[in-house]
């Protein structure tokens, strides 16, 4: 079999690097890639060789953005596959240099929100529980913290004000533009500065603002986690994908992520369940409860704001990587979605006081 890649559908992929790739899983040097659709960071192929089919991930890099997603990825699913998990892809081979990440080929389909019940939450508890039972084991503590990780108040408040504050900068070249920068600076920037404030000042009344959290209330947070990166394999499997960001963090942020995933809003009762579950490990449950009611509108406003990346440098560079369709076709929808987690966000604030 004759080896084929396109260089219109592997940008800056040379050939040789995945045939050497290939050769250290151990598959030799003929392989056959199809590109596969549905990548938001990254291109993603279906990569033959000999009897097996491989994912070939080739990893989005920016001179703005310095993380190291396949490390991050690659190596959080080593440390699960060791620890016996088995609902997520197994890792083969990466390729540092040129952002290559060889993994598992997993058969299924994406979910509907409309068919996730109670037990589908489990097996995401199942998952989140795994990671964390061997957190002090040396494997673990060689794991790098999350994307973006935050272990005080403080720092959530920085990262998000930060995202924030990059929306300020929309270049407007038409009308959905000028649309979304008004809702930034009318709407968006106004309540994110009356959110942070309040939460501010609460914590600097406790004296908390800046303490970090000590080991035993951080964990091994899959991040970005939740039925938007999973697929359902028969007879109804469910396989979590996508562990670019993950790595120690706050457990509050990964619970307030879970519950506001823009393509996959679970209800509040399925959102609960994971995040009870969450709580119950947590050597102080009930202040982790209390920062997880803090800090469910802050992010609500950052996810308001990933939304919006399309608007931005990044994302547009983001768009011509992994190829998608114009821009100009999705923002639109991507303004509609962000004023409907904006929506989130106010009402929770509203709400935070029933916490």
């Amino acid at each position: 079999m004759e080896s084929s890649v396109d260089p219109r559908n592997v940008p800056r992929l040379a050939a040789e690097a995945v045939r050497d790739l290939n050769v250290k899983a151990g598959f030799g040097g003929e392989f056959d890639l199809e590109p596969l659709p549905g990548g938001r960071n990254n291109r993603v192929f279906r990569l033959r060789t000999g009897d097996k089919e491989l994912l070939l991930k080739v990893y989005f890099r920016h001179r703005d953005d310095r993380r190291d997603r396949l490390r991050q990825e690659f190596e959080f699913l080593q440390y699960l596959w060791s620890n016996g998990v088995r609902a997520v892809p197994k890792p083969i081979a990466a390729d540092y240099r040129e952002s290559l990440g060889l993994y598992e080929f997993v058969r299924g389909r994406k979910m509907i929100l409309q068919e996730i019940q109670p037990r589908h939450i489990d097996d995401a508890i199942a998952v989140y529980l795994a990671a964390n039972l061997q957190k002090k084991s040396p494997q673990a503590e060689e794991l790098l913290p999350a994307s973006e990780a935050c272990f005080s108040i403080t720092k959530h408040l920085e990262s998000v004000g930060k995202r924030v504050e990059r929306l300020k900068g929309i270049e407007v070249a038409g009308d959905v533009d000028a649309d979304t920068c008004r809702f930034v600076l009318d709407e968006l920037a106004p309540f994110w500065s009356v959110v942070s404030v309040e939460v501010k000042l609460e914590y600097e009344r406790n004296g908390l603002l800046h303490e970090e959290l000590v080991f035993a209330s951080r964990c091994l947070s899959p991040s970005d986690f939740g039925f938007h990166n999973a697929l359902l394999e028969e007879p109804g499997v469910v396989r979590f994908l996508d562990f670019e960001y993950a790595g120690w963090d706050d457990p509050a942020k990964l619970a307030c992520d879970f519950a506001n995933q823009p393509d996959m809003l679970l209800s509040e009762e399925l959102s609960r369940r994971f995040q009870e579950a969450v709580i119950r490990e947590d050597p102080c449950p009930e202040v982790l409860r209390q920062r997880i009611c803090c800090l469910t509108p802050i992010y609500q406003i950052k996810w308001t704001c990933i939304i919006l990346n399309d608007f931005l440098p990044l994302g547009r560079d983001r768009a011509l990587f992994i190829q998608r369709k114009e821009r100009s076709e999705i923002k639109p929808g991507q303004l509609m979605k962000a004023r409907q987690m904006f929506a989130r966000a106010v009402d929770s604030h509203g709400k935070r006081g029933v916490c």
